[in-house]
């Protein structure tokens, strides 16, 4: 994950109550996010290869690693469970904002979003939103046709929640209405996304 991404997610931080990021790995965006956060931050993660010759197997490594690297922060709480299961924990509107950094295949990011979105108050974003990962685009492309941005030089998407004054969602969805924001927030001249954990 580059430097910008992680300053947007230690900024962004600053203004929730409550954050679950979904893939967590090492700790890097965790420990941006516990950086910024004044209050409760939830990494929820299997630590099991999701591919590969020993797809399916603990990664025990990247567990320790992981503690390692954040498991100081005060804030941090830590699920180790798949995001499905994790989801279940939680009461709906209870989070202000949720990380989707998960399993990257189309069908995993569609169900960590529908899972977790009536969980979320103010945000709901990911990584990886580039040509090296097609299903995280085109999930979120169909889930949220014109409501989702893209973070200046990141590859980070995201969709706010929050109604703000004056706003009315469309019934039945929730946050802004669709069409009221660019599809895309890209600074001309951007440098173009790159894949990097």
């Amino acid at each position: 994950m580059s430097a910008i991404c992680l300053q947007w997610l230690y900024e962004t931080a600053q203004g929730m109550a409550s954050i679950v990021e979904v893939g967590s790995y090492k700790g890097r965006s965790t420990h941006a996010l516990c950086s910024g956060c004044p209050g409760t931050v939830t990494a929820v993660d299997h630590w099991i290869m999701m591919f590969g010759p020993r797809a399916g197997t603990f990664r025990a490594g990247a567990l320790a690693t992981f503690k390692e690297n954040v498991g100081h922060f005060k804030n941090l709480n830590i699920i180790q469970a798949p995001s499905l299961e994790a989801v279940l924990t939680f009461k709906d509107a209870s989070i202000d904002m949720v990380f989707i950094d998960g399993d990257h295949s189309y069908e995993g990011v569609k169900a960590d979003v529908l899972a977790w979105i009536p969980k979320a108050k103010k945000l709901i974003c990911g990584h990886d939103y580039h040509g090296a990962t097609p299903g995280v685009i085109q999930a979120v492309e169909e889930l949220f046709p014109g409501r989702f941005r893209v973070i200046p030089q990141t590859n980070i998407w995201a969709v706010d929640l929050e109604v703000k004054s004056g706003d009315k969602p469309e019934t039945g969805k929730r946050g802004r209405k669709p069409g009221t924001r660019k599809s895309k927030e890209r600074s001309p001249g951007s440098p173009a996304p790159r894949p990097d954990d």
